[in-house]
């Protein structure tokens, strides 16, 4: 059978090996935090008021409120070691870096054990002063991290952009290669930025090479795609643009003007990068409270990246509190270069809030701004088919369609997803044709070839093609329980009985709560005489699926069960 229709989006991923000790994604347990009410009787109200309410906000990753009503507690209880390190976690992770200047200062005197995120948090604040005795201090601070997680991690190239601060540029690039990540595309990364800094463009140019062949995020391949540009090497750059484009989800990711794209101006800025990359990683492994924290602290560094406003967006997107995450991208609404991927973003805010209209019209503005933009079109078409207005999707998929002079392998899924519609408003013809050219285009998209085959499977058409077509998707995604029911079920209608029960009691371990799977197997139990488990399978069906279409058939199957084909009745007398 057919999954429930999803975009089919290619995600850009990073990929770092580092135990991060300093801050783990558990700051929501705080059963262990112990109030001190050895207080006057007249606040315990409120002091107890403040911590529930900051409790209250936290379990609703409401960190502005969590932030404010944690330290309203801790004021009334200053001595309170627990309370301090977690109203250190909500000042940094809302943004407010004055209260975590002096709360992190207190936490690093008082505690041996809990104080690397306060230490963290003040040699960002050091280099973000950028004066020479501010940056030495921040040396002086670095020194003191462990050998572990963002010690031994990011340590090493906060202290490289210190030395490069201190115009110790040797000792600098001799940090990067003296450590044990000397290989790592990040470290890679960051020799070249600094190789670039210092005005050494052939280094640059060398290890920004590197870091892309080992694999590297987004927003530092649109860096050195910049680099390439600026230094007179447009086809490097393009080479870059061009990969982007093919990796990540475009409907969410368009440069209109590279322009004013963010670069390295000063140490500060290769300082917040540097713990950016971390809170990147951290996004990635869906450390969402964790990269929040530290896209903070990189912005503490340096609030001239951009993209920092993006993952700080996206993380309050990903939580829930989309009116934070709008703010956000609104902080990057005027730049040129990400002013469509901020816009795009605010879009999908909307559109998880459930306000349509406010998320077409700013989709819409883009779609005005950029003739050549497809990928706005389809998000409108995505939005309208998401609330069943089919028709609405189909036109604004012909008209992103429109957009398109030459069709590639990547606008399979733009092709695929309105033959879905079409064949939803029973426009088989339409639909089928779609299909076709999907497959053209991408003739191993295990959905398209799932989707086809299954429709002539139900048709009974192509029946010998679509079971081929089928098994090449299955092979192409093994572990997929729905193309195993396609398989399972074009094997029947291929008269081969006994494979295909195998195929569908094994798509049912992998979704036993699909009505259509349960149908299925159901009726093959009945071609081989095993009435009891068919009634059985039927029944659990129905009650899967409460649409009358579909009970009533299922009603139809268990008060008369089914009437075998002359060739399948021969098949069990034999």
């Amino acid at each position: 059978m057919v999954a429930p229709y999803k975009n089919l989006i290619a995600v850009a991923t990073i990929s770092i090996s580092c135990m991060l000790s300093a801050c783990s994604n558990n700051y929501q347990d705080s059963n262990n935090i112990n109030i001190n009410y050895q207080h006057a009787a007249e606040i315990r109200t409120t002091l107890s008021g403040s911590y529930l309410s900051g409790r209250f906000a936290q379990n609703n990753q409401d960190w502005q409120q969590a932030n404010k009503y944690t330290n309203q507690a801790l004021k009334i209880d200053q001595e309170n070691k627990e309370l301090r390190e977690k109203a250190l976690i909500f000042s940094l992770g809302s943004g407010d870096f004055k209260n975590s200047r002096a709360i992190a200062k207190q936490v690093f005197k008082t505690s041996q054990e809990d104080r690397e995120l306060a230490l963290i948090f003040l040699i960002s604040d050091k280099l973000a002063n950028n004066s020479q005795q501010s940056i030495q201090e921040g040396l002086q601070l670095i020194s003191q991290l462990s050998n572990e997680g963002f010690g031994y991690y990011t340590g090493p190239l906060l202290k490289a952009w210190s030395l490069v601060g201190l115009k110790k540029n040797k000792e600098a690039l001799k940090t990067l290669e003296n450590s044990e990540l000397v290989e790592d595309s990040i470290y890679q990364f960051h020799a070249g930025l600094i190789n670039d800094f210092i005005g050494n463009k052939s280094k640059a140019k060398k290890h920004f090479t590197t870091a892309l062949t080992s694999g590297i995020g987004m927003h530092n391949a649109l860096i050195i795609a910049k680099f390439y540009q600026d230094n007179g090497h447009k086809d490097m750059a393009n080479m870059v643009y061009k990969s982007i484009d093919s990796s990540v989800d475009n409907k969410s990711f368009q440069i209109s003007d590279n322009s004013d794209l963010y670069y390295i101006n000063n140490i500060n800025d290769g300082a917040a990068l540097a713990v950016f990359d971390l809170a990147s990683i951290l996004y990635e492994r869906k450390s969402y409270d964790s990269a929040l924290i530290y896209s903070q602290i990189a912005h503490n560094i340096s609030a001239d990246i951009p993209f920092i406003q993006i993952v700080i967006g996206d993380v309050h997107a990903v939580l829930g509190d989309y009116n934070t995450a709008i703010s956000k991208y609104k902080k990057i609404e005027n730049n040129k270069s990400l002013s469509l991927i901020s816009k795009s973003r605010i879009a999908e805010a909307f559109e998880m809030q459930g306000n349509y209209d406010r998320a077409i019209e700013t989709l819409q503005s883009i779609a005005a701004y950029d003739q050549s933009n497809y990928h706005v079109l389809m998000q409108i078409g995505d939005i309208y088919k998401n609330n069943n207005k089919y028709l609405d999707a189909i036109k604004y998929y012909n008209d992103a369609l429109s957009r398109i002079d030459n069709l590639e392998a990547k606008h399979s899924n733009l092709i695929y997803a309105r033959g879905v519609l079409f064949d939803n408003i029973n426009d088989w013809s339409n639909a089928e044709k779609d299909m076709i050219k999907a497959l053209e285009l991408d003739g191993n998209n295990p959905s398209i070839l799932n989707y086809l085959g299954y429709a002539w499977t139900e048709k009974g058409v192509n029946l010998t093609k679509s079971l081929e077509m089928i098994k090449k998707a299955l092979t192409l995604s093994p572990d997929d329980g729905y193309i195993m029911d396609s398989y399972g079920w074009a094997l029947y209608k291929n008269d081969n009985i006994e494979e295909a029960v195998t195929w569908l009691e094994k798509a049912l371990s992998y979704v036993p709560t699909d009505s259509t799977i349960n149908e299925h197997l159901g009726d093959v139990y009945w071609e081989l005489n095993r009435k009891r488990e068919a009634r059985f399978q039927w029944e659990h069906a129905r009650k899967l699926n409460n649409s009358k279409q579909f009970t009533d058939k299922i009603d139809n199957k268990l008060k008369h069960g089914l009437k075998l084909s002359g060739k399948k009745e021969a098949m069990l007398h034999q």
